[in-house]
């Protein structure tokens, strides 16, 4: 009698044990009940939590993490290594300079102050006639290419007139502002023409009498 007793007792225990919070209906219930998590479309936890309870947040290779394998030192992780997920939203809180998703990019300066605009490595270097694509930030690190007439690391600087030196010297072609003869004021994009030269780009040399 007694041991039928203890063998009742034991199926209904098996049959009143449950997972914590029935896994709160993200995931399934498994031996010794634990919960498994669902995955999402990328094959990563899309739950986690003893009871599948917090969200997860986007994946993005690593600006930093422990090396995975050889040559492989960017492995994907959550917000990439650069933020923080908010397990209620699964969203990704990014540090500052870092942006997207999965906080898997850097950020322009200043948006580029509305006079260019943000470009990966990869595509500034396309824009540039050269080429950036095999290296593992190519696509992570990005920047500011200006509008005509503007310059800066974020596209800030008015540019100033230039031409060619009426010395003979380095000029607009080697990338000196105001001729070569004269200081640009990027605020305003004027020359401030050295003592002996004028005009909107110091293109001219005072004739002395």
């Amino acid at each position: 009698m007694k041991l039928v007793f203890l063998l009742l007792s034991l199926v209904l225990s098996i049959a009143n044990a449950a997972c914590p919070n029935l896994c709160s209906g993200h995931g399934s219930c498994g031996v010794n009940d634990k919960c498994t998590c669902h995955l999402g479309p990328n094959g990563e936890p899309a739950w986690v939590g003893h009871d599948c309870s917090l969200r997860t947040c986007p994946y993005g290779t690593a600006w930093a993490a422990k090396p995975v394998a050889v040559n492989n030192g960017h492995p994907l992780t959550e917000c990439s290594n650069k933020g923080m997920c908010n397990r209620e939203t699964g969203e990704c809180k990014c540090f500052d300079d870092y942006d997207g998703m999965a906080c898997e990019r850097t950020s322009c300066p200043n948006d580029c102050s509305g006079k260019g605009v943000c470009l990966s490595q990869k595509s500034l270097a396309i824009s540039a006639l050269t080429v950036y694509e095999s290296p593992w930030d190519a696509e992570k690190h990005v920047g500011c290419k200006c509008d005509i007439g503007y310059r800066g690391p974020d596209c800030s600087q008015k540019e100033c007139p230039s031409g060619s030196d009426i010395m003979g010297g380095d000029g607009n072609i080697e990338g000196r502002d105001c001729s070569g003869r004269g200081l640009c004021n990027y605020g305003a994009g004027l020359c401030h023409c050295f003592t002996g030269y004028f005009g909107d780009r110091c293109q001219f040399q005072t004739v002395l009498q």
